[in-house]
């Protein structure tokens, strides 16, 4: 990019230095940031040739960022087990599949990629780095290795024949043409002459036709999870799944079956759970990338706190497990699923999304308040009315308000795909007659624009420029801002409220705090140990009266890890009880009724014996059931 940032710069002085394992970086979303470091920091800090790897808390936050990334450069997306891995869900063999392909990446590539996972990912247990570096291998023209030999070869690291390469991890032998879809990347097919390789094609895979204009010199192939079946890695695991004791009859039968199936060099079900066991030196991503990446970690407290929760039900999971004898359930310890060591051991940047805040101290070294405003805040405030008849007059009305500003602004218009770039063009013409140096152009996925005050950027993007005015969706915010109203108003100084974060708290009252240039007001809620939570009052939702100041309740302790246990217990509960509701659900309907055959003479005969009289509000009824 043609300008240089002032971040960048303080970025690439703290990166030299070193006198903080972090920098952080507040009040930008990873969308914003992403934007931000991708097209105007990366360069300056010269990271270019680096991994640099992107950790949410969540798995659909960094497959929903990975999606923007694999726009940028290469990209890889490293998940987890998935949510309730020790709650009888079968873990993803996909995900496993993920995982190993971006470690293989990692050891036999020297490209520098985009890595978005999660704390929990990072710290998983991996194979360690002689496993990728050992089964995987070239193939390369003149290379002399007959096919038999070749699918042997693949069969054993854990491709599958079959007919057509349709999916990763597959290969088809035909007569002198071998299709194999690697682990690494698009299929190819190989030209035999006799045992020697004479040709490598890519090949289409929706239509499975050779691509002659795309020839390959060689090809790699990356092992896949069969590579680790070796006799030695079987042994492995046998001693870190211990034989249980006598009792545990069921959990003996499970583990028996489990250990028949390695030793037939096959996998059993759920086997992805169970992957680290077959490893007696492990690793994991965050070891592999520590000395070559910089890493990016969002709400890095939120992320940590998540992992311990998620670590002490897993254990809860599995200490119950090792105590019932009559457990269904055969589960690996997860201390040897996840590394102890610490990612914030590292040099990072920690990235936090907070709407409202600046930095108390303004000079303070390595941490930054990033001035994020809304683009939408921007059109409100500057009153610039959009509706679905006035689009070309709110464009141009809106970039001309944003030219007639004082101060030194660059216009960053960011669009989507050619035809979008095209049309806002053409709204555009008047102000792109004569060239502007301040209005350029972005290809980025932006899902709203933005402005970054600290540096006058302006980002607008589509959506910005398409929007309308819509009556049915402001009537609903007026409906619940009333209700949020209704409830501040009814809160007195000592009633206790929960705190969807925190837990239980005494209601302390509204303070107007200043933060650097900016005022606003906060909910004040007190708990254990004196200590606050300062709540803005528009996030006045996460905030519900519990009882008033008259009642015996016990005060929230900020530092312990309790109410986000109950909340972890009680979700747990509520699904479970799903689940068994679903269960009856599905016995009810397969289960048969017995049919009654319709009434006989003999049911008259014992109609009339009746020694009572019927009620006339009983026969109806009672004819009813017997003719069905």
């Amino acid at each position: 990019m043609p300008m240089q940032m002032n971040l960048a710069t303080k970025i690439a002085n703290w990166r030299q230095e070193a006198k903080s394992d972090i920098f952080s970086i507040n009040g930008v979303t990873d969308e914003q940031w992403l934007l931000l470091f991708h097209f105007f920091i990366r360069s300056e800090i010269k990271a270019n040739q680096q991994h640099q790897v992107f950790v949410f808390e969540k798995e659909e936050d960094a497959e929903k960022f990975y999606s923007l990334c694999k726009e940028l450069r290469p990209s890889l997306y490293y998940p987890d087990l998935g949510q309730g891995a020790f709650s009888g869900v079968f873990c993803s063999e996909r995900a496993l599949t993920e995982r190993l392909l971006t470690l293989n990446k990692i050891h036999n590539s020297n490209e520098g990629h985009y890595i978005a996972t999660t704390l929990s990912a990072l710290r998983l247990k991996t194979p360690p780095s002689d496993f990728f570096k050992h089964n995987a291998f070239k193939l390369k023209i003149s290379d002399i290795i007959p096919p038999e030999d070749l699918a042997q070869r693949l069969v054993e690291m854990g491709y599958s024949s079959a007919p057509t390469v349709e999916e990763e991890g597959t290969f088809s032998k035909k007569g002198e043409i071998f299709d194999i879809f690697p682990l690494s990347g698009r299929p190819f097919r190989i030209h035999y002459f006799d045992e020697m390789i004479e040709e490598i094609y890519e090949i289409c895979p929706d239509t499975l036709r050779t691509l002659r204009d795309k020839p390959k010199e060689e090809a790699d192939i990356f092992p896949l999870a069969g590579s680790a079946l070796t006799d030695e890695n079987i042994t492995t695991f046998r001693a870190n799944l211990p034989r249980p004791p006598f009792n545990f009859k069921h959990q003996k039968l499970m583990r028996q079956e489990l250990l028949e199936k390695l030793d037939n060099h096959s996998f059993f079900p759920n086997f992805p759970l169970f992957f680290p066991l077959l490893f007696k030196e492990s690793s994991t991503l965050f070891t592999e990338l520590k000395d070559a990446s910089l890493f990016h970690f969002f709400n890095f407290e939120e992320a940590q706190k998540s992992f311990a929760l998620m670590l002490e039900e897993y254990n809860e999971a599995y200490d119950l497990s090792q105590s019932d004898q009559d457990s269904q359930e055969l589960l690996p310890s997860p201390k040897l699923l996840y590394s102890e060591r610490d990612p914030e051991e590292l040099d990072s940047l920690h990235i936090n999304d907070v709407h409202f805040g600046a930095s108390f101290e303004q000079d303070y070294q390595n941490s930054v308040a990033i001035g994020v405003e809304p683009i939408k805040t921007y059109i409100s405030r500057n009153h610039i009315v959009s509706t679905k008849h006035n689009k070309q007059e709110f464009i141009q009305s809106l970039i001309k308000t944003i030219l007639n500003e004082k101060r030194e602004k660059n216009i960053w218009i960011v669009y989507k795909n050619d035809s979008a770039l095209k049309q806002i063009k053409n709204v555009l013409e008047p102000f792109l007659k004569a060239p502007l140096p301040n209005i350029r152009f972005l290809h980025f996925d932006l899902t709203e624009g933005f402005i970054y005050k600290n540096e006058n950027l302006f980002f607008v993007g589509e959506s910005d420029f398409f929007i309308h005015k819509s009556q049915k969706t402001k009537k609903r915010a007026n409906r619940n801002n009333d209700v949020f109203a209704e409830q501040l108003s009814s809160l007195i100084a000592g009633d206790y409220v929960i705190h969807k974060e925190h837990g239980v708290g005494r209601y302390a009252g509204i303070e107007t705090i200043e933060l650097g240039k900016q005022k606003g007001d906060f909910i004040v809620l007190e708990y254990a140990d004196n200590d606050k939570v300062y709540v803005p009052v528009y996030k006045l939702d996460l905030v519900q009266k519990h009882s008033n100041s008259q009642s015996n309740v016990k005060l929230a302790n900020l530092k312990s890890k309790k109410f986000d246990l109950e909340k972890a217990r009680a979700s747990k509960s509520v699904k479970k009880l799903a689940f068994d509701l679903l269960e009856l659900q599905a016995k009810r309907e397969l289960k048969k009724a017995f049919n009654s055959p319709p009434p006989t003479n003999y049911s008259e005969i014992l109609n009339k014996s009746f020694l009572f009289k019927k009620l006339k509000i009983k026969s109806k009824p009672l004819k009813t059931s017997l003719r069905t």
